[in-house]
């Protein structure tokens, strides 16, 4: 697992280092400057012209130091200072830049001259919208046909979540000291980042102390730990048994979705409870699936009978928002007694009562998108987008679920907990049936066992990796949702 900090965060750390290990804030710039220019170097040509553009805090203090490094090293580097009057630690940088007698560009115009361009006008502390002259500069830097790195974060993106402070420097590479910042993973600031290269300068999260970031983000290796193992003594029952409510009339692909993914991802069994119209439909596509199923009438002992067989209960994809899905989900919410994810139809009928999720000593994971998390707020959904880790956080928080918020980039807030971004996937993605076979992946760790937290983000990531093997077998515009099911059988994590 790796975190993902935001700026305040980063301060603290920062701060921790200078405090813990007496280690003086000169030194980790100067050791900032160092790593940055090693890393530029493996992907840049040393014998292209180097333009430093740096700003009055810190950032800038980190340019000026690596102008002077690769001045050192025998390349053609030069500074443009956005604001000469600098003082603190970016004014000793200045003053030893200009002892050396090292260039410094006066004029946007030069700017055409060089080959790379180096971003290191705001860093992790801009909380303002940026205007005026430095927005005049950004807006050049970005006009230009030139390699394009920034120093820790693109200038004008939000550490904290990755929002557009009026303007930003739009990056071919970031290169970001010890920690990754949770703002070059949030969109838009992705798009802004490019190639994101995290570098060590000795900041570490004993640094932290007792205040570590919250934010994680899981590498394949941590999937490995965390699925349920195969044992070779074993039989279905073994590996869990789940319990899928899905389906309306003429609604049967969301069940199937669901069914097969949570099939793919280990489970043992899996049960469908859907109307009786599906039957036919369902066992046909997924004749493994037991299929059971109720009339225009659904009887409570059915309900009953299959919550008792289910190690875990998945409700929602495609069960419409009728009088029977009401039923269904109220005779479900009612007795259900084994960890249960929420998804889809189900979430859009709870919200009309939210108040509902609050059921003590029961594993619920909710996996609403924008919409429907809208919709179980009622907020705007440009709310949402902008306070997206926020409000993911406050919904876990308020109603003691796990909540996954899914959108371009999704989120899995565990209750006063650790928050785990998913940052892996693609556009193609972007499809119908995709959160069914979500939710169903989900649901499929759950009944074998996983803790409801690190199911719902592992799921994410098993479900993002598939989609990523997708895109390179049929594609990112073809992609259907059976195309990341198929994905799920080449993951090595997975056999």
């Amino acid at each position: 697992m790796k975190y993902l900090v935001t700026g305040k965060e980063m301060k603290l750390l920062d701060e921790g280092t200078s405090q813990q290990f007496f280690v003086p804030s000169e030194i980790l710039m100067e050791q900032a400057a160092n790593a940055f220019v090693r890393e530029l170097l493996l992907f840049s040509n040393q014998k292209s012209r180097y333009l430093v553009v740096c700003g009055s805090g810190n950032n800038g203090g980190d340019g000026i130091a690596i102008a002077r490094l690769l001045r050192q090293a025998g390349i053609d580097a030069s500074i443009y200072l956005c604001n000469p009057n600098l003082s603190g630690l970016p004014g000793k940088q200045l003053k030893a830049y200009q002892a050396y007698e090292y260039p410094i560009v006066d004029s946007l115009d030069q700017f055409s001259e060089f080959d790379v361009v180096i971003d290191a006008v705001f860093g992790t502390g801009l909380s303002r919208k940026i205007e005026g002259n430095y927005s005049a500069i950004l807006n050049r830097l970005n006009s230009l046909n030139a390699l394009k790195v920034s120093v820790d974060i693109p200038s004008g993106i939000a550490a904290d979540d990755g929002q557009i402070l009026g303007c930003a420097f739009k990056a071919d590479y970031t290169i970001t000291f010890s920690f990754e910042k949770l703002g070059l993973y949030l969109f838009p600031g992705a798009s802004y980042a490019g190639e994101v290269r995290c570098v060590p300068i000795g900041i570490t999260l004993e640094s932290a102390a007792e205040r570590k970031p919250r934010a994680l983000y899981l590498e394949e290796n941590d999937l490995f730990e965390i699925l349920p193992k195969q044992i070779p003594n074993s039989h279905k029952g073994t590996y869990g048994k789940l319990l899928i409510v899905a389906g309306s009339v003429g609604m049967a692909g969301a069940a199937y979705l669901a069914a097969k993914a949570a099939y793919r991802t280990g489970t043992g069994l899996v049960k469908i409870l859907t109307p009786e119209d599906n039957r036919v439909v369902l066992q046909t596509l997924i004749p493994e699936a037991i299929i059971t199923t109720y009339g225009k009438s659904i009887e409570q002992s059915t309900v009953l009978e299959a919550l008792n067989w289910a190690n875990a209960v998945l409700i929602g994809p495609g069960l419409g928002t009728d009088q029977h899905a009401k039923q269904l989900l109220k005779l479900v919410t009612a007795n259900v007694t084994v960890p249960m994810i929420m998804d889809a139809d189900a979430l859009n009928l709870i919200s009309e009562e939210t108040d509902q999720l609050l059921k003590p000593h029961l594993d619920i994971v909710v996996t609403p998108h924008i919409g429907e998390m809208s919709r179980l707020l009622n907020a705007p959904v440009s709310y949402i987008q902008t306070h997206f880790v926020e409000t993911a956080r406050e919904f876990a928080d308020k109603y003691n679920v796990v909540c996954h918020l899914k959108d371009a980039r999704s989120i899995t807030a565990v209750p006063y907990g650790n928050s785990y971004i998913n940052i892996a996937g693609n556009s193609g993605m972007a499809t119908a049936g995709s959160g069914d076979v979500l939710s169903g992946i989900i649901a499929s760790l759950m009944a074998r066992g996983a803790s409801y937290d690190l199911a719902a983000a592992a799921g994410a990531k098993i479900h993002a990796d598939a989609g990523d093997f997708a895109a390179q077998t049929v594609g990112k515009t073809p992609m259907m949702a059976s195309d990341i099911i198929d994905g799920l059988t080449k993951l090595a994590y997975l056999r």
